[in-house]
């Protein structure tokens, strides 16, 4: 038997199994070794995104900055594990956004490597500015991220932007 399976059939089963993971749980570890377990996630309805905490007494939050306030050329840096190598940072510049509305990415040249999805893309003043997604196949040196303004509309727990 053969099965047609479409294009959103097929992001749906991702979807799916994302959702399903984030449920299940997962651990986080912090930079001086201090790990959390059984973390469970709230995964976004229109962005490929999930949010988690931990507690204040062990991470100081970053400050959140907003992206349409960045310049052509800014310099930002990406946080992240690009294949395993944990705690890494990268730089770049901003580059502009691409697309519209919920369609809205922050693109930049601040090496983002798998593992560095859903990292920081921070500012040179420490700001959260986005939350690095995806890079441009085939190319090198073209990266994107969601930016922080999306994921306050994606998770109104968060309260409002300050």
């Amino acid at each position: 038997m053969l099965l047609d399976l479409r294009q959103a059939d097929v992001s749906q089963a991702i979807s799916d199994k994302v959702k399903d993971s984030a449920r299940a749980g997962f651990s986080a570890m912090l930079s001086d070794g201090t790990t959390f377990e059984a973390l469970h996630a709230q995964y976004a309805n229109h962005l490929d995104l999930a949010l988690f905490s931990l507690p204040l007494n062990h991470c100081t939050p970053i400050a959140f900055g907003h992206s349409t306030k960045l310049g052509f050329g800014e310099r930002l840096y990406t946080i992240g594990n690009p294949s395993g190598l944990t705690f890494t940072v990268t730089s770049g510049v901003y580059s502009g956004e691409r697309g519209t509305g919920r369609d809205r990415l922050l693109q930049t040249d601040a090496p983002t490597n798998p593992g560095n999805s859903g990292g920081p893309l921070i500012t040179e003043t420490g700001q959260v500015v986005g939350v690095n997604t995806m890079v441009l196949r085939g190319t090198q040196g073209i990266g994107f991220a969601i930016p922080i303004e999306a994921v306050y509309e994606e998770f109104s727990e968060l309260g409002t932007l300050p």
